[in-house]
């Protein structure tokens, strides 16, 4: 049954035009009993056209074209509006302007960063901040500040609309308390093996690709990752090993921009910049594998969208942006627009390509990544990264 999905999921793919793929899943009910798909690159879309927003430096980054997004299942193909709801996950970046802000420090942008507040209010997101608190208490920090900065943020999140008065707001400390000890046990993730694991993989990823980019004698720099991918990691990411390869290749968007920390915190410390940059990527992943999209129950779309300040982070939202969601068993499986395919035209050794692609390799690497000692080969990456300069 699952190959025969696989099959009919990948005939979807390829056809143009949404008439044909809802002829493809009428088709096949039975086969998609417990199967919603997302596209993201019809011509129009079966819910109100949503549009990514910025205000200055401040962005709502979305997974993809939400004005060309359309829900198959069995019980929507021949609806033409569905209803939304959005969901906006916060960078800690904004987190920490939000608490700037109501302590009374000059935000050189203030008038962009109220805009862009006060449309998120508008515009009735439902607020998400658990990411952003995850990644806070995975470092150190001090607890008096990240106590503050809840409850601005907590002040933000009963308001109904954001500025200056805000700062002499009183809080219920009983509700506020249960808010704060809410949000500390989902922090508490940050010690989760599985969470540790995924971000360690991805660091591992960033330390190997600035080290083979750093190496004079290394010429075929994106076989050597893909080795490294293949290897050592027994893992193939797509999304974040495409945006590597574009960094190997010398894509000026992503030195720019995604990776730009990597010369603007540099006097911080390369390791600091890595991990911070490995961060942003990170959060990414994590609301892909949080994401819901679709509840078949209310028949409500549920979008996710990603509020941050950092240039870097949006241009990563936007450079392979999803063609595809799978959601089986409430899981989501992510299609992107550039994949495997992007990366083979810039391998040279083709039999790369290949372990990357069979599947009697691709069952063997599900296996031997269980046995993958990553704390030890990312201690080893960290003693080659302190001799890099960039």
């Amino acid at each position: 049954m699952e190959e025969l999905q696989q099959i009919v999921l990948q005939e979807i793919i390829n056809c143009e035009g949404t008439v044909e793929k809802i002829a493809i899943m009428k088709k096949n009910t039975n086969l998609f009993k417990n199967i919603q798909i997302a596209l993201f690159d019809e011509e129009s879309s079966n819910f109100e056209a949503l549009e990514d927003r910025s205000f200055g430096k401040y962005h709502l980054c979305s997974i993809g074209d939400y004005c060309k997004m359309w829900i198959l299942d069995n019980n929507n193909t021949e609806r033409v509006q569905l209803n939304v709801a959005k969901r906006v996950y916060f960078d800690i970046n904004i987190i920490s302007r939000i608490d700037d802000y109501l302590n009374g420090k000059i935000i050189d942008d203030e008038l962009d960063l109220v805009d862009f507040l006060n449309y998120i209010k508008n515009e009735n997101y439902d607020l998400e901040i658990g990411n952003s608190v995850i990644e806070r208490l995975s470092k150190s920090y001090n607890e008096r500040l990240f106590r503050r900065s809840m409850e601005s943020f907590y002040k933000y999140l009963h308001a109904d609309s954001f500025g200056k008065e805000l700062a002499l707001e009183t809080v219920n400390q009983g509700e506020f308390e249960r808010f704060y000890n809410h949000y500390k046990q989902i922090g508490q993730m940050c010690n989760d093996d599985n969470l540790n694991r995924q971000y360690d993989f991805i660091f591992c990823m960033m330390m190997k690709a600035i080290i083979i980019k750093a190496d004079k004698k290394c010429y075929n720099k994106v076989d050597e990752l893909v080795k490294f991918c293949l290897n050592e990691l027994k893992c193939i990411m797509i999304n974040e090993l495409y945006l590597l390869c574009l960094y190997l290749e010398n894509s000026q968007d992503v030195i720019k921009h995604t990776f730009a920390k990597f010369h603007s915190s540099i006097k911080n410390g390369l390791e600091n910049a890595v991990r911070n940059t490995t961060w942003d990527i990170y959060h990414a992943r994590f609301i892909e594998q949080e994401m819901s999209l679709y509840d078949e129950k209310t028949q409500m779309v549920i979008l996710p969208y990603f509020a941050t300040n950092d240039r870097g982070v949006k241009d990563y939202w936007s450079i392979n942006p999803r063609k595809m969601v799978v959601i089986k068993d409430n899981r989501p499986i992510n299609i992107y627009i550039h994949n495997i395919g992007d990366i083979e035209t810039i391998i040279n050794d083709k039999n790369l390509y290949y372990q990357i692609v069979d599947p009697s390799n691709q069952i063997k690497r599900r296996i031997e990544i269980n046995n993958i000692n990553i704390i030890e080969v990312k201690t080893a990456l960290l003693a080659k990264l302190k001799n890099v300069t960039i």
